[in-house]
């Protein structure tokens, strides 16, 4: 097996390799690791819980949600922001801020507090959605 990095890797840096993907349940991931011959002891298998793997499961289809309501009324945005702030905390508890989806959520918050002209608020989330972009593309 060969592997060709995108991007310069500086002495020391760690590589990581997913053998699964970040919305599966502890379950599946057990699964499509057994192949291998290990146990995985990543902090996500080893705390997983019913509500992570809800979370898991479920986060890009509710990153989707939350995308298409903030088009809604101020009342609506303001419940669209409240969901996507306790999303965004989960994400980052669970570990699945690397994940691309992420950048959609932080997104959607900025737009959801420039509609609602909290500017401070939007650029806040301005500013991590242009770190978060640039990370991606580090990673690439």
């Amino acid at each position: 097996m060969q592997f060709y990095a995108l991007r310069d890797i500086k002495p020391g840096e760690q590589l990581l390799y997913s053998y699964c993907l970040a919305n599966s349940t502890l379950a599946q991931r057990q699964a499509e690791i057994a192949p291998y011959g290990f146990v995985c002891k990543c902090s996500a298998c080893v705390n997983a819980t019913p509500e992570t793997d809800r979370l898991r499961s479920t986060f890009v289809t509710q990153i989707a949600l939350l995308k298409r309501m903030v088009g809604g009324s101020s009342e609506i945005i303001k419940a669209v922001l409240e969901d996507a702030v306790r999303l965004e905390k989960a994400m980052v508890k669970e570990g699945l801020d690397t994940d691309r989806h992420f950048v959609e959520l932080l997104a959607t918050i900025c737009l959801g507090y420039a509609k609602l002209g909290k500017r401070e608020e939007s650029e806040k989330y301005g500013v991590l959605v242009e770190a978060s972009r640039r990370t991606s593309q580090d990673d690439e």
